[in-house]
């Protein structure tokens, strides 16, 4: 077993779009406020993405964040609520969205998703890990 799959298996891991400014700052934002448990990283850009369990046919075009976490995937709004729950206090008081029918929340998440080019900006260059952060973006084989 390697190395990144034993982190997979162990730790929450957010694929995000490494060309989206919005993404970006949402994974600084994520390495900011982690209390406890640390998250790791993939970008969607990863050649090697289709061999992570559990998401066949998924496009590195997609326009999710996704997380992975204890053998589950979550996507688009329960995605970010489940990030926000494992950040810990305050941001795991957003949980009281998912009270919130999925169906509304994905459809406010795929408007924002598919604007976020146009409102954040998109950049070329991928994000860089450093200092203690470091070791936080999976070199999936």
């Amino acid at each position: 077993m390697t190395e990144a799959e034993i982190i997979i298996q162990k730790f929450p891991v957010v694929l995000f779009d490494d060309t989206c400014l919005l993404c970006s700052r949402a994974v600084q934002f994520i390495l900011k406020n982690e209390k406890g448990v640390p998250f790791y990283f993939v970008p969607l850009q990863s050649p090697a993405l289709k061999n992570l369990p559990g998401l066949n046919g998924l496009s590195e075009n997609s326009d999710s964040l996704i997380l992975l976490y204890r053998g589950n995937v979550y996507l688009c709004s329960d995605a970010v609520l489940q990030t926000a729950r494992l950040i810990g206090f305050p941001w795991n008081l957003t949980s009281i969205f998912f009270l919130i029918p999925r169906a509304m929340r994905n459809g406010l998440y795929r408007w924002i998703a598919s604007h976020r080019y146009q409102w954040f900006g998109k950049t070329n260059t991928c994000m860089a890990f450093t200092g203690k952060f470091r070791g936080r973006l999976l070199e999936i084989t």
